[in-house]
């Protein structure tokens, strides 16, 4: 069962990342949340939680405007398999948030 226990004791789910799915539904995946993203006027980051039916479709069920940054968070995972470092990762968003705000000239 996948709950609040699971989900929060590392290595008590196993995640796949990239996830398993046909190139072309991946691709129709990331497409999705990508527009999700942009519809709702999404600036930095995002994480889309979405359904793949055995058909292929793709149905979105939320997307997360602050998605978790733990050590049993799936958002660092996925900066890993995109080559990128975590920690990069938060002081680079962190300098274009104050640069957009005004912060820094």
């Amino acid at each position: 069962m996948y709950d609040y226990t699971a989900r929060y004791t590392p290595g008590a789910v196993e995640f796949h990342c990239p996830a398993r799915l046909p190139a072309e539904v991946g691709q129709e995946a990331a497409r999705v949340a990508v527009a999700a993203h942009q519809a709702l006027g999404l600036l930095d980051l995002s994480r889309t939680d979405a359904i793949v039916t055995e058909t292929g479709e793709v149905f979105v069920l939320e997307t997360n405007v602050a998605p978790g940054m733990t050590e049993t968070s799936t958002y660092p995972m996925a900066l890993a398999e995109a080559g990128l470092d975590f920690g990069g990762f938060c002081r680079d968003l962190a300098a274009q948030a104050a640069h957009r705000n005004g912060l820094f000239a």
